[in-house]
């Protein structure tokens, strides 16, 4: 899966038949290892998508822009960029957020923190 993009790449939410399709819609814990070309979860953001992921895991995407994750508690990020760190100040759900290797970012964006209100534990 070395050229995988996105989870769902697919631009149109509906079925044939015209009713709505929802993807992952009760996936609650994911895991995502080693895939440098990949952008995101969705190509088009949704936002219901992936309405119950709680737990994330992700290591070593150079590419990777977190999108609208309204039920994430718990990410865990290893090599971290700086891309990913500013679309992670977006996800005001966050209760807990694990940062660990990235050499490569020596300071968080600016304001970064600003949005997650809810965070209780930082760890690296």
């Amino acid at each position: 899966m070395h050229n995988l993009k996105y989870l769902d790449d697919d631009d149109d939410d509906e079925c044939d038949n015209g009713m709505e399709l929802r993807v992952f819609a009760s996936l609650e814990v994911l895991i995502l290892d080693l895939l440098p070309n990949f952008e995101g979860l969705e190509k088009v953001e949704r936002g219901d998508v992936f309405s119950c992921l709680s737990i994330l895991k992700i290591a070593f995407f150079p590419k990777l822009e977190l999108s609208c994750l309204p039920s994430l508690k718990d990410p865990d990020v290893s090599g971290r960029n700086i891309v990913l760190l500013r679309s992670i100040s977006s996800l005001c759900g966050l209760t807990k957020l694990t940062l660990d290797g990235g050499n490569r970012v020596t300071s968080f964006p600016e304001g970064m923190f600003r949005n997650l209100t809810c965070l209780q534990t930082l760890c690296d």
